[in-house]
């Protein structure tokens, strides 16, 4: 059994990046590799991971590397860079003492805080990027230190114009989820219908844009719930106010709620009679694959990974970002037309297994662990 360290640099939270993670951990075993996980500082992923009896290692980081933010810019920049070197001799020394054969570092933070110090120790470094919000002097940094890099969809490499030059050693790989989730339980009927957006509260994700498209279908009588699955991120406590504060404004605490981080997904995905990602940008979006996975009719923003996933007309309906009124539109559609809600929930399904399936995106990465093992 050979072992992989995967570094993340945010144990803070537990969204999409994590869960990723997660799966790996859960799911190489098989592939004869076992995965230790190495975080900066304790939170609400590592403790997830515990619960499952996966290993958690905390090597901990300087302070202002253990808050999100972006430290690199502004005038910390200096005094946080020059706390690296001693951090990534300690991590060094971990990497060797947990005896690893690749290192996995998460997106950007995460290459620039594990990815010189799995040099260090002298161990290949793969490069994972979950989006490509990043610094371009950091980005062409994690080109050089990176043996090898995966993209999460075309989108987010497109955006990355500084790796064209490492595009020999770059795979694109979709991740997915268990293809067998939709056989779990049969739909909920709902009392009147229940729109759900499941992402992070933070500006990128555009709740704000739903939240005035309920407005918009309120005002054509739709009798709709949204259901705002996710937790406020950290440093979004403004953004996540002013969404409060709109729903009390226009009177919607009767059409919007706020469910917080929720345990069960699947449940929660299965009662929703359309799912909704109104994003500004996104890399991915992996919860409008679990949507599709479960066969629900799927309303998304035209930007980013979204226009990998969802092919518009056919498994989905696409609409421009930051339009609440094209966005009302769609879901409105779906609401008013229970034939199309179902073609599209099918066809959504079918892409979802045929495409994304979770099987062949851990295959795709034990094959490239096994790669640089040799290298």
């Amino acid at each position: 059994m050979h072992r992989i360290a995967v570094y993340h640099a945010y144990p803070h939270q537990y969204a999409g990046a994590q869960r990723v993670v997660h799966e790996l951990a859960l799911r190489l075993p098989v592939h004869g590799w076992s995965v230790i996980t190495v975080v900066p500082d304790n939170g609400p992923f590592p403790e997830r991971l515990r619960r499952d009896a996966l290993d958690a290692c905390i090597v901990r980081a300087p302070r202002i590397w253990r808050s999100y933010g972006r430290a690199l810019e502004g005038p910390l920049a200096l005094p946080a860079c020059a706390l690296l070197p001693a951090y990534w001799l300690k991590l060094a020394r971990a990497f060797r003492a947990l005896q690893v054969d690749v290192v996995h570092c998460n997106d950007h933070r995460g290459m620039l805080l594990a990815g010189p110090a799995a040099r260090l120790a002298g161990i290949p470094v793969l490069w994972h990027l979950h989006d490509a919000y990043g610094p371009r002097e950091l980005t062409r940094f994690g080109g050089l230190v990176a043996t090898h890099i995966v993209s999460n969809s075309r989108a987010t490499l497109a955006a990355l114009p500084v790796l064209a030059s490492r595009r020999a050693k770059t795979s694109i790989v979709y991740f997915g989820i268990e293809a067998n989730r939709e056989r779990c339980s049969e739909p909920v009927a709902n009392e009147r219908p229940v729109v759900l957006c499941g992402a992070r509260l933070h500006v990128n994700k555009g709740q704000d844009v739903l939240i005035q498209a309920v407005d918009l279908l309120r005002q054509r009588e739709h009798n709709v719930l949204v259901q705002l699955a996710g937790q406020p991120q950290q440093g979004s406590e403004r953004y996540v106010d002013q969404l409060h504060a709109v729903v009390r404004e226009q009177g919607l605490h009767n059409h919007v709620a706020f469910l917080g981080f929720v345990e069960d997904n699947n449940s929660l995905w299965r009662s929703a009679d359309v799912y909704v990602q109104p994003s500004r940008e996104e890399p991915f979006g992996l919860g409008v694959l679990e949507a599709m996975m479960l066969a629900k009719p799927v309303v998304a923003s035209a930007v980013g990974g979204l226009q990998e996933l969802v092919v518009d007309g056919e498994t989905g309906l696409l609409v421009p970002p930051e339009d609440p009124a094209a966005l009302s539109g769609a879901i409105g559609e779906l609401l008013s037309d229970p034939r199309l809600r179902e073609r599209l929930g099918t066809a959504g399904a079918e892409r979802a297994r045929s495409v994304f399936g979770i099987d062949t995106a851990i295959a795709a990465f034990a094959d490239l662990y096994d790669k640089l093992r040799c290298v």
